[in-house]
């Protein structure tokens, strides 16, 4: 049989019991600095009220610049096979860092992306990108999952109207 190769595993967490300075953390972690008007009226009305954004290109340089350097000083790692996985707004993320850093990572798992934030923003970087990746300037791995069929979609978000709900449930569209 086939060994697996030993993992490392680093998790990225907020050291903070209070829920809400944890969320307003990670919005302001995992969301771009180009958030539009539109873009922010709708986090505003689903979100806390106080709540910054754009953050994440920040964010990325200290994974790059302080994390992974701090893991590789610790433990023997392969930086030419590491991954960034993320989970909604984190999967929002890991696609923002794949499109606009695509070096950075060998391999980027979004689990159902947040495609919808911002208007759908993220997805004004993925030209630059599959054209980078035609021209062989870069090849990551890349695995998108998205809810399927079984899966209950959102049936309510506070103060969400018809049309923005469904533009959350298009999340699985956009992965699509």
């Amino acid at each position: 049989g086939r060994e697996i190769d030993t993992a490392v595993v680093v998790g990225i967490g907020y050291p903070d019991d209070d829920i809400f300075v944890t969320m307003n953390r990670r919005n302001l972690d995992l969301t771009s600095a180009a958030l539009s008007p539109a873009g922010l009226v709708t986090a505003r009305r689903w979100l806390q009220k106080d709540t910054s954004f754009g953050g994440a290109e920040t964010f990325l340089k200290i994974i790059e610049t302080e994390i992974q350097p701090r893991v590789a000083a610790l433990l023997q790692v392969d930086a030419r096979r590491q991954m960034l996985w993320g989970h909604s707004l984190g999967g929002y993320f890991a696609l923002l860092a794949l499109f606009t850093q695509p070096t950075t990572f060998h391999t980027v798992i979004a689990s159902d992306p947040a495609i919808f934030w911002d208007e759908r923003s993220v997805l004004g970087f993925e030209a630059a990108f599959r054209q980078g990746v035609s021209e062989r300037r870069f090849a990551p791995r890349v695995m998108l999952t998205y809810m399927g069929k079984g899966q209950t979609p959102y049936q309510a978000l506070p103060g969400a109207s018809a049309e923005e709900l469904a533009a959350v449930n298009a999340r699985v569209r956009d992965a699509r």
